[in-house]
């Protein structure tokens, strides 16, 4: 992730500065779960979507996270980056 940041690229609709905010979201939400130095299978994310508008080097992040393990309850996470 710090080359990415230290040397951002943009290739047609990839965006490195983009991709270190996506990385970073993913884990900061995942690592909320840690247990022992793990992010346990059952708090992993899902279904990543990304709504990005180059022009304005914004972007809306969403995803579903289960709330526990075995409970099949989910919680919809949202964000909006800019960079």
């Amino acid at each position: 992730m710090r080359i990415l940041h230290q040397y951002p690229r943009r290739e047609g609709v990839w965006d490195s500065e983009l991709m270190v905010k996506v990385i970073e979201w993913v884990v900061e939400m995942e690592e909320r779960n840690m247990e022992d130095g793990y992010i346990p299978a059952w708090a992993r994310l899902h279904g990543l979507k990304v709504e990005k508008d180059m022009e304005k080097r914004s972007a809306i992040m969403e995803c579903d996270q289960p709330v526990c393990a075995g409970s099949g309850e989910t919680r919809a996470r949202r964000t909006i980056v800019n960079w």
